[in-house]
């Protein structure tokens, strides 16, 4: 049954997505190697802000994996959202189709 959305463009989005998500897990994975590293050859007061400043930064790349992960959720919710809606008013073609066809009838 055809959608009111092209589920092809959603289904490429979410391939997308999910690619994004992979790309920004091996970023992480880099960074804290690299943060590691940075933090074992520094000495002095600067440490405990530079530490806190890596540690923001890694924060901020579990939340953009995080809300590419719900968009990709949202998007299975539409799409859903327009088959039942679709389905719906399917249903409702038919029942009426059959009462014009009852009333023919009589």
């Amino acid at each position: 049954m055809a959608v009111g959305v092209n589920t092809d463009k959603v289904n490429s989005l979410k391939i997308y997505l999910l690619d994004s998500i992979e790309s920004l897990k091996k970023i992480r994975e880099r960074y804290e190697s690299c943060q590691i590293s940075i933090l074992a050859n520094i000495d002095g007061s600067g440490k405990s802000n530079i530490s806190s400043d890596l540690n923001k930064l890694k924060s901020q790349l579990a939340i953009a994996i995080s809300n590419i992960d719900t968009y990709i959720v949202d998007l299975n919710k539409i799409v859903d959202t327009y088959k039942n809606q679709d389905y719906e008013v399917s249903k409702q073609i038919i029942k009426d189709v059959d009462k014009v066809v009852d009333m023919r009838g009589e």
